[in-house]
Formats: C-alpha cells, structure tokens, sequence
C-alpha cells in the first residue's frame, strides 16, 4: 500500500440507504496500524509528516514474506 501526503484513503461507512454513507479521511495513525506500526510508535512531525513517514514504511509481514519467498526460489 502506497500512502501519499495528500488526504486521498478514505473510510466509507455503509448505512442503507446510499445516500446515509458516511465519509471521512483517515488518520495518521490508522495509515500506521494498517503498516502495522505498534500503537505506541512515537511519531513526530506534523500530520502530513506522519503520513508521509508510514506510506513509505514495508509492513514488517510484508518483509518477511518477501525474504521467505527469495530463499525459497534460490534454494
């Protein structure tokens, strides 16, 4: 997942009918729990900084399932 600087993720809660769909911009600490960030990273810079900072994080799970996979196509 690539996160820009930019206010572009969105939650959008479902209500029926259509029209009661909620929306809002995420958080700079849901952009950080959703790269799998501990909740008690401290974060510093302003909002944009924080999103910006975990939109060019690698999931740990990512990193190892990316190493596991190129030491299982070499070996």
């Amino acid at each position: 997942m690539t996160v820009t600087t930019r206010d572009r993720g969105a939650l959008v809660e479902p209500a029926l009918p259509v029209e009661d769909c909620g929306f809002r911009m995420l958080q700079a600490e849901e952009y950080a729990a959703a790269m799998a960030f501990p909740e008690t990273y401290r974060w510093q810079g302003s909002k944009r900084d924080r999103v910006r900072m975990a939109g060019n994080a690698v999931p740990c799970n990512m990193a190892r399932d990316l190493v596991a996979c190129a030491v299982e196509s070499i070996s």
